[in-house]
């Protein structure tokens, strides 16, 4: 998983290199960052299913599980976290288990989980690129 993680953050990177005006390192750290998105809120979903709680608490789990990893990386940088701001993030965790609950688990199983990871990781970097957040309209 970590080496499909890598070569999609890679090309990524790539495709949207002209849309992005930031350095290397910035960019690095968002691709990083879409990635942890991804693989926790898959994470928290999967620990939900472990303690057999329903699809809406699984995402929860899922969101509580992903969101929180940017909040204490916010604290300890010492700023506002962006997901009280103005930074679309636990709706694309929310969307991603929903994704993963209505089509995701009728792949064979590792599939499901990558799709939703792979979904989760492209739709934050398409966000990121684009510069979208939650005061547009």
């Amino acid at each position: 998983i970590a080496l499909i993680a890598t070569t999609v953050a890679i090309l990524s990177s790539i495709f949207i290199q002209d849309r992005w005006k930031m350095g290397v390192t910035k960019k690095l750290v968002y691709l990083f960052d879409a990635f942890g998105l991804a693989f926790f809120t898959m994470v928290g979903i999967k620990a939900g299913l472990a303690k057999n709680l329903y699809s809406y608490q699984c995402v929860m789990m899922g969101v509580l599980t992903s969101s929180f990893g940017g909040v204490l990386r916010d604290i300890v940088l010492n700023r506002v976290p962006s997901l009280f701001q103005e930074d679309i993030y636990a709706i694309l965790s929310i969307f991603g288990g929903v994704f993963y609950f209505s089509i995701g688990q009728t792949f064979i199983y590792p599939l499901g989980q990558l799709a939703t990871i792979i979904l989760i990781f492209m739709a934050r970097v398409v966000v990121i690129a684009r510069g979208w957040n939650l005061h547009d309209r």
